[in-house]
């Protein structure tokens, strides 16, 4: 008989973390928030998605980083970089989840 693989705390805190980097690529090009347009506040993100801001500022933080998320250039707020819109419209495939 196979024994069920067990994840550790670490391995679960990143699963959980790349699933909500994906959350928030999709919401926003969901809302139609590319770089040409006007952005959405990180709290507004926060809160649309159910983050606590502890939780989401990082993860926002991170995508900036990455080169997923960037200040609009039109107003304030975030909107999706070419490389998250792309990202979602034909990179992620099946998957649900961003892993950097």
């Amino acid at each position: 008989m196979l024994e069920p693989q067990v994840k550790s705390d670490a391995q679960l805190a990143q699963r959980i973390m790349e699933r909500d980097r994906f959350a928030v690529l999709l919401h926003l090009h969901t809302r139609g928030h590319f770089d040409a347009g006007k952005g959405l506040s990180d709290e507004r993100i926060i809160r649309d998605l159910g983050l606590r801001p502890a939780r989401g500022e990082p993860l926002l933080r991170g995508l900036i980083r990455a080169e997923y998320l960037e200040q609009s250039r039109s107003g304030p707020g975030l909107v999706l970089t070419e490389k998250g819109r792309e990202y979602i419209e034909h990179g992620a495939g099946r998957r649900r989840s961003v892993r950097f």
